[in-house]
């Protein structure tokens, strides 16, 4: 959710406007582990082949004699047991054929941070042995600290380092989103998802939005988490729109994202309303379980801070008015979802 896909794929378009040759292969859609190289292999062939003829059979070849490194500890030095195993002829066959295609081949594998640990180490092994061909670039997305985690764990190593390192000669790390852009985007989001309803409800959508929408940003932080949490939020809003406050509901919606456990002990107290507006601490505690600071905070804003971005209102008697969370008429609406399941069942 940080826009690594987004990169990759900017970098994909520039790279085939140039004339080069991009190769997607999806480690993740391997059957096995034991799938992925020879799945790499076979898009590898199958893509170059449009720019070569029998270029799947040089790197059949090839890769008919790469599998006698399979019964070798991967983590040993690998150069001196390719130009053992490895007859010169086919690698340089391969060289030579990705010389005559005359184009730079940029092998793009998004989603390394979706793999397990033996899966990563799979997909490392076929950069390692592969990345010196003519002409051929691997470009890899990741979280690099999950990545570096899970190899940790699964190579059983007390490293003190950034293994993935050793495998990657060139790195780009991606900015952190402006919040500030991140919530006008958003906000463009909300408005094209709001098409089911009336000009005046969109306006006051819109409006709620930019009296909440930093905290929101704030605490998603993501493009994903953020899209994720507004398609479940306009799917219960739908039904209760003219009911509750847009402001107070997208901050209740994202303490149900974030805080399910804390949302159904607000909506399953009969007293909860009493409670939080009076701000009895103990019983708040009851509520909230364990401490969440942002679960404090976003509870502060809906019952006992003054309404975000109508910090002027005092008057309770306006609470109805505005059917913010905090009134008795409307306190129930933002609860009719889950109110509607418990008869149910």
């Amino acid at each position: 959710g940080k826009g690594k896909t987004s990169f990759v794929n900017l970098l994909a378009k520039k790279v085939k406007e140039h004339g080069d040759i991009v190769v997607c292969f999806n480690p993740r859609a391997s059957k096995s582990v034991a799938h992925i190289q020879e799945d790499f292999f076979d898009a590898f062939s199958k893509e170059l082949s449009k720019y070569c003829s029998g270029f799947g059979f040089l790197l059949g070849r090839y890769t008919k004699h790469l599998g006698l490194l399979g019964q070798y500890e991967w983590t040993r030095p690998l150069e001196s047991l390719l130009t053992l195993l490895l007859p010169e002829k086919d690698e340089q066959a391969i060289n030579d054929a990705l010389y005559f295609i005359g184009r730079r081949v940029y092998v793009v594998i998004d989603d390394l941070d979706r793999l397990t640990g033996g899966e990563i180490i799979e997909v490392l092994k076929l950069v390692d042995r592969n990345a010196s061909f003519n002409n051929v670039v691997f470009v890899m997305a990741y979280d690099k600290e999950y990545v570096n985690n899970v190899l940790r764990k699964h190579l059983d190593h007390g490293l003190d380092h950034s293994f993935i390192d050793k495998y990657v000669t060139w790195e780009v790390t991606l900015p952190e989103v402006d919040s500030e852009i991140l919530k006008e985007k958003m906000k463009s989001y909300l408005e094209d998802h709001l098409f089911d309803l009336s000009k005046e409800e969109k306006e006051r959508v819109l409006e709620g939005w930019g009296y909440v929408g930093s905290i929101i940003v704030e605490d998603l932080a993501s493009v994903r988490h953020l899209k994720r949490y507004v398609n479940l939020t306009l799917y219960r809003y739908r039904g209760v729109y003219s009911k509750v406050d847009p402001a107070d509901f997208f901050l209740l919606s994202l303490l149900q994202y974030r805080h399910l456990t804390i949302y159904n002990n607000l909506a399953q107290c009969a007293g909860a309303l009493k409670v939080l507006t009076r701000g009895l601490s103990d019983q708040i505690q009851s509520i909230l379980g364990e401490n969440y600071p942002e679960a404090r905070l976003l509870i502060r804003k809906m019952f006992i801070d003054r309404p975000v971005g109508r910090e002027e209102i005092s008057d309770p008697l306006r609470f109805g008015e505005l059917k913010l969370i905090r009134s008795e008429e409307a306190f129930p609406y933002y609860f009719r979802y889950m109110k509607d399941k418990t008869e149910e069942k």
